[in-house]
């Protein structure tokens, strides 16, 4: 019964130091934690300045990277369909 009041006690109490444990938690596990300050402090830098994310920023790129390659293969079937006799590619 202690126990459980205990991990009651504990899971009420310390739900506040997740942020700090996402700092010190590489430190702990044998992970660089001044890696993880600059590259957190790099992310915050690129965010304050463009508005967004790196991530974001890799997201669109592969989103605009996507649009480009649909739009060569919509042309190639164009081209294919006019000089040859096939009347479907799909």
């Amino acid at each position: 019964m202690k126990k459980i009041y205990c991990l009651l006690f504990l899971a009420v109490f310390l739900n506040g130091c997740a942020e700090t444990a996402a700092l010190v938690g590489p430190s702990i596990g044998g992970g660089n934690a001044v890696r993880s300050s600059i590259n957190t402090a790099i992310s915050y830098g690129i965010k304050k300045q463009t508005g967004s994310t790196p991530i974001e920023h890799a997201l669109s790129f592969a989103q605009k990277s996507q649009e480009t390659k649909d739009t060569s293969i919509s042309n190639l079937k164009k081209k294919i369909s006019k000089l040859s006799k096939v009347k479907d590619l799909n």
